[in-house]
């Protein structure tokens, strides 16, 4: 498994409790000025992490099909 594909795992668990808690207040570690850091969950954020999911995972398809190609190449 690729580093890209455990960040879209991650991305997918997260997109799965923001969608079930939505208008919710989701906690964060502390800031560097010692505040908590929280964000409220919309359909804006949702959206915006859909949308890297679909980015991370056309990136990750072309990285396979230059492999497989590469891999057809070093054959001959």
């Amino acid at each position: 498994m690729t580093d890209r594909e455990k960040i879209i795992g991650w991305l997918k668990e997260n997109l799965k409790y923001y969608k079930d808690n939505i208008g919710e207040v989701k906690k964060h570690g502390k800031t560097v000025h010692g505040n908590m850091s929280s964000t409220i969950i919309t359909q804006k954020l949702i959206d915006s992490v859909t949308e890297r999911i679909n980015e991370l995972e056309t990136l990750e398809s072309i990285d396979e099909s230059s492999k497989v190609n590469l891999e057809a190449v070093q054959e001959v």
